[in-house]
């Protein structure tokens, strides 16, 4: 899959249901590519905008297995992976439901653009108090851009920039290297609920 222009998106899927599991999901297949370019570019977007408590999910291991889709994403604010039940500023939609994340083998290299206000990312993760699992396989996430603002991984339950005070739980597990420019490897936020983080491959 390749595609460009702004705002431009590889794969993706909404749902507006209110409750429900896996609402909205994007499951791809054995050692594929998505490229994307442009501002605001994102490989692989997935999102419930329902405001409920509908659940949302991203598998690109092979639906559980070693091998994995790539994705190469560059512009302006650029994400390798945006999965969300709710949106930073709870103006659009703020829902509760899960959010599930697992990577293989395919690397996910992000490369931002001259804007600093909003980083590059490798895989996002929003929800207004539910819960996020992010799982990685041995495929690496490389971040980078302008300024301080590159994030390899970034989940947020309802603190920070997101305007909530939700106290779903962050997990999440890492098997491949995590590698920005001049930011942050992980950032996980979470109001009143518990960060598990484990790493097993370097983060730099």
């Amino acid at each position: 899959v390749t595609v460009g222009g702004g705002g431009a998106v590889g794969l993706y899927a909404r749902s507006d249901k209110l409750s429900g599991t896996d609402t909205a999901t994007v499951t791809t297949g054995d050692s594929g590519l998505v490229t994307v370019t442009g501002a605001n570019a994102i490989g692989i977007e997935v999102v419930n905008r329902g405001s409920g408590t509908g659940s949302v999910k991203v598998d690109t291991a092979t639906n559980g297995g070693t091998n994995g889709t790539a994705l190469v994403v560059s512009g302006d604010q650029a994400i390798g992976i945006l999965a969300a039940t709710a949106d930073p500023t709870l103006s659009s939609f703020h829902g509760s439901g899960d959010v599930t994340v697992t990577t293989g083998a395919g690397n996910i290299t992000v490369t931002g653009g001259t804007t600093t206000s909003v980083p590059a990312v490798g895989i996002a993760a929003l929800t207004d108090g539910g819960n996020i699992s992010i799982t990685t396989g041995t495929g690496a996430i490389n971040v980078s851009g302008s300024g301080n603002n590159t994030v390899g991984i970034y989940a947020n339950t309802g603190r920070e920039n997101l305007a909530s005070d939700g106290s779903g739980t962050v997990t999440i597990e890492t098997h491949g290297t995590i590698t920005t420019s001049a930011g942050n490897g992980i950032e996980a936020y979470s109001h009143d609920g518990n960060l598990n983080i484990d790493t097993y491959a370097a983060i730099d």
